[in-house]
């Protein structure tokens, strides 16, 4: 454990890393989107938009940047959704971590909660 740790210093992590810390720290949006899919393990884009409010135009291009630095990944599911006191079957796009990048940030994670809770 200690080894995976003293890896995660901000003075070990790669130029990768450091950028993905940079970013996620600078946009106070994606910071609320990572703090979601790291608690979640994975949500979908109207849960997502639902909890960082602000514009769907903005969510939706913050996702796509978090998808072309690799931070996040998504794919198509099929879902059962709660709609008013009905269960209704949709295909809905989930977004989740990509494997690399969640220790990263599931270990910088109390520092990223702070920073949007300031």
């Amino acid at each position: 454990m200690e080894a995976s740790s003293t890896k995660l210093l901000p003075k070990n992590l790669g130029t990768s890393e450091m950028k993905v810390l940079a970013y996620v720290l600078k946009n106070g949006k994606a910071a609320k989107i990572i703090s979601i899919l790291c608690d979640k393990k994975g949500s979908y884009f109207n849960e997502i938009q639902g909890k960082v409010a602000g514009s769907k135009t903005s969510t939706q291009e913050i996702l796509r940047s978090l998808e072309k630095l690799k931070i996040v990944s998504s794919e198509w599911q099929v879902r059962h959704i709660d709609n008013g006191g009905k269960k209704v079957t949709r295909a809905v796009k989930v977004f989740t971590l990509t494997k690399d990048k969640e220790i990263l940030l599931e270990e910088y994670l109390p520092l990223i909660k702070k920073m949007i809770n300031s």
